[in-house]
């Protein structure tokens, strides 16, 4: 029976097969008890000192690339999370900076601000404060549009300054935006009064943001360079005692009877975001009329 099991091909390569497995496990045994013994008994040996220096070589030329790559990873992982650190702290700057902006911007406002709340006479009390939404300044137009209407209490007529004078005034209200007359457009007109001398005048725009001119004065009249000019209430528009210019030179045009006397506007036009709105003369209209009328009964009773 076993004859006839080896017989078959099959049978038989898998026999032997099985045959070289097992004596190829049994050579392997054999060499590791040779192993073995030999490294028990020859620990000194040279040749084994030799084998283990070339195995340690080898180990050594296996491991240092990798060791190698592994530093390159730690160190452009290292690069990425400094990047991404600075970066961070980059915008943590922006931020601070930002902040510190909108400090300063509150501090400007409230020194502007401030220089009219300590001040006695109730009208000269702001109403509101306005920014800046368009400027328009070219030689034929001195304007601002402000960003509050008549849903903010703002009416036409109504006075602007900053923290160091007049402005100019409101000519046109919308009901969320506004339009700002300067008073260096030649449009606009401001009753003044000589700080010094007492004088009454008219200071006029020339659409040139640092001149103004002082109308009428007479020959006579003792206006000098450096001289304050400040608002003198005539005409309810402008409240009284808000600067309005400093005299910038005196002449005399030959042949005219009045002087040339040229005013340099004490308000920042231009280099500011942000304008101040007084209530005073709210119901300028009815004062007006009233005014008006009052005119036409001195006329009458003459």
């Amino acid at each position: 029976m076993v004859t006839s099991y080896l017989q078959n091909d099959y049978s038989r390569k898998l026999f032997l097969k099985r045959r070289q497995d097992v004596l190829k496990q049994l050579l392997s045994l054999f060499l590791a008890v040779v192993l073995l013994v030999f490294d028990a008994k020859f620990h000194q040996n040279p040749i084994r000192q030799f084998i283990g220096s070339i195995s340690s070589s080898l180990q050594m030329v296996v491991t240092r690339p990798l060791l190698w790559f592994s530093s390159i990873q730690e160190f452009v992982f290292g690069q990425h999370q400094l990047q991404d650190h600075n970066q961070l702290l980059k915008q943590q700057v922006l931020n601070l900076e930002y902040q510190l902006h909108q400090k300063q911007l509150q501090i400007y406002q409230y020194e502007q601000l401030k220089r009219w709340l300590d001040l006695e006479d109730s009208d000269l009390k702001f109403a509101s404060a306005a920014r800046l939404m368009l400027i328009q300044v070219n030689p034929n137009r001195q304007m601002y549009v402000l960003d509050e209407g008549r849903s903010q209490g703002v009416f036409e007529g109504q006075v602007a300054i900053d923290g160091y004078g007049v402005i100019g005034q409101v000519i046109d209200v919308g009901k969320y935006t506004s339009t700002l007359l300067m008073i260096t457009d030649s449009r606009c007109a401001v009753p003044i009064i000589n700080k010094r001398t007492g004088s009454h005048g008219i200071v006029v725009g020339k659409n040139d943001l640092n001149t103004l001119q002082l109308l009428h004065v007479p020959r006579t009249d003792q206006v000098e360079p450096g001289d304050v000019l400040i608002t003198s209430g005539l005409g309810l528009i402008y409240p009284f005692g808000i600067p309005v210019g400093v005299v910038s030179s005196v002449g005399i045009n030959p042949g005219d009877d009045f002087l040339k006397v040229e005013v340099t506007p004490l308000a920042r036009l231009n280099k500011h975001h942000m304008v101040i709105l007084l209530k005073s003369f709210a119901d300028i209209q009815r004062l007006q009329q009233e005014l008006a009328e009052r005119l036409n009964m001195m006329e009458a009773n003459e």
